[in-house]
């Protein structure tokens, strides 16, 4: 049977024939009796124990799934200690907290997380009024999340390029074009005759859909959905998916989640750039 080992931070693998190294959010694969015990080796900057893999015991360190004939085996890195960067809005009652995997808007009330993507970087954090924003870099776009104090609502773009101006954002598309947002005394605005993009790029429709039901933002996720399925409501997704700990996309097309303590591969079709069908499968 094939083995693959997916790992959310870099470390070496060593089996009782082969060592092998990972980079953070790779993988490897090889031909492997399933049975056999692997010993775990993350780097000293990731800040994890070593640990060993066995088939037939569970343990908090990784999953276990088999499908299509592969043992597929998901590291976690739920002990994991990071830095966090924490910039405090005393007037706004809301604090924003930036860390490798993950960005938390908190208010008194409400706390919503947006799970970052690998390779993100360049962390740019302020506010216009109640309107608590974020910019980084992903690959060669630009991200920028807005967050609304006053709703807790939260609105994500992404552009070539985002400058900040005197009150909102000015950004520059790929096809040479300039859309603006401004606030006013309403929240964040468009101005007319621009259109603005979610971010969505292609690649990242299941993970950005999952990150949405990762942090509760139903409404952000029911937007990646095609029209066949937007009878899923909030509540729905909410039975379908439970809550959502932890995610790893395999490809394109699958990601691996811990849902309600359970793990599970969700497999995504797509079409014209929306989710038309979703299948899962668990442990």
């Amino acid at each position: 049977m094939k083995t693959k080992i997916f790992a959310p931070f870099d470390c070496v693998v060593r089996t009782e024939k082969e060592e092998f190294f990972i980079s953070k959010n790779d993988h490897v694969s090889f031909e492997q009796p399933p049975k056999t015990i692997a010993a775990v080796y993350p780097t000293k900057e990731s800040g994890i124990i070593p640990f060993a893999i066995d088939i037939n015991s569970p343990s908090i360190f990784y999953k276990i799934l088999e499908k299509d004939g592969v043992c597929n085996i998901f590291l976690l890195n739920g002990l994991y200690v990071e830095d966090v960067l924490i910039h405090s809005f005393p007037q706004q009652s809301t604090a924003v907290e930036i860390s490798n995997k993950k960005i938390s808007f908190q208010t008194k009330t409400e706390r919503k997380e947006i799970s970052l993507p690998p390779a993100c970087k360049d962390f740019q954090c302020d506010h216009f009024g109640f309107i608590c924003y974020c910019i980084f870099s992903h690959l060669d776009e630009k991200v920028l999340l807005c967050f609304n104090c006053k709703t807790q609502g939260l609105k994500t773009f992404y552009a070539q390029n985002i400058s900040v101006t005197k009150n909102g954002f000015i950004l520059s598309l790929a096809n040479g074009q300039q859309q603006e947002l401004y606030v006013d005394t309403s929240g964040l605005r468009q101005k007319e005759g621009s259109r603005i993009k979610l971010f969505s790029n292609p690649f990242n429709i299941p993970l950005c859909f999952m990150q949405c039901v990762q942090a509760k933002d139903y409404e952000g996720a029911r937007s990646f959905l095609a029209t066949s399925l937007l009878s899923y409501d909030e509540n729905s997704l909410r039975d379908f998916f439970g809550n959502v700990e932890y995610l790893h996309p395999i490809s394109n097309s699958e990601i691996f989640a811990m849902c309600s303590g359970q793990a599970k591969i969700f497999s995504f079709s797509l079409n014209a750039g929306k989710i038309e069908d979703i299948n899962d499968e668990c442990d």
